[in-house]
């Protein structure tokens, strides 16, 4: 959707189409940006059960349930 708003003519439609087309960016922009919080923390909750499962490492189990608790609080 951010390309429409660079497309000739884009500035040239009614202020209520552009506003209606903004909004509709700035919505999937956060859905977006939410998306990747979330695939970032499940890459890492991976990579430490993982490490966990090689070491027993209590530091990184109490991570793994921070990271846990962090998760929950953002869904």
């Amino acid at each position: 959707m951010e390309i429409s708003t660079a497309q000739d003519g884009f500035w040239n439609l009614p202020l209520s189409e552009r506003t209606a087309l903004l909004k509709d960016i700035s919505r999937l922009t956060g859905h977006i940006e939410s998306w990747k919080f979330l695939d970032s923390l499940h890459d890492n909750l991976k990579v430490a059960a993982e490490l966990y499962r090689e070491d027993n490492d209590e530091e990184l189990l109490k991570e793994i349930i921070e990271t846990c608790e962090e998760l929950e609080k953002k869904t």
